[in-house]
């Protein structure tokens, strides 16, 4: 007898993995940040708990369940990626980053650290951008991560893991998160 309940299968489908790589990704939850609030913003995205306008509105918390930047029905999936300005924005992202993601990767990740690090926070910002009500910008995400990084190094260095954040952060880097050009 199957005992997942319908919300848990949902995700399941909608991330297309088994549950046994779910449980393997809510247990990297703690390695993806060392932030609360970003640990908290995964964990709620791997258990279906962010919503769009349409379910805000539905629960009497917007006028609308629009969405804020294109005036499409504005569920999670269409916020985090099928909004036409979210699309430009990751565009505009992923060149910059010669990195780019399908769909799935770019909302719940791929299973790689550096990749999943990287799709996970552009989402906290676009969601973050959402909640301000605000229009996100690759710029100002780029300069977040700049700060996540040097903040994070401070942290490292106190607790004398500086080897550590080097590595780290210079396989993300890759990605050319701190490069201008």
């Amino acid at each position: 007898m199957d005992e997942r309940t319908p919300k848990f299968k949902r995700i399941l489908e909608d991330m297309d993995i088994e549950d046994n790589e779910l449980s393997e990704r809510f247990k990297n939850i703690k390695v993806l940040s060392y932030h609360p609030k970003t640990r908290n913003f995964i964990f709620k995205l791997y258990a279906g708990l962010l919503y769009g306008n349409d379910k805000l509105y539905t629960f009497g918390y917007r006028n609308s369940p629009k969405c804020d930047y294109c005036n499409e029905k504005q569920t999670l999936k269409h916020l985090l990626i099928e909004c036409d300005m979210i699309k430009s924005l990751r565009a505009c992202i992923y060149t910059r980053m010669r990195m780019p993601l399908t769909d799935m990767e770019a909302l719940y990740g791929s299973g790689i650290y550096e990749v999943d690090y990287i799709a996970l926070h552009i989402n906290k910002y676009i969601y973050q951008c959402k909640y301000l009500e605000k229009q996100p910008h690759s710029e100002e995400f780029f300069h977040i991560m700049s700060s996540e990084m040097y903040i994070e190094g401070l942290i490292a260095e106190k607790r004398d893991r500086l080897v550590q954040h080097k590595a780290k952060w210079n396989k993300i880097n890759v990605f050319n998160i701190n490069n201008t050009t």
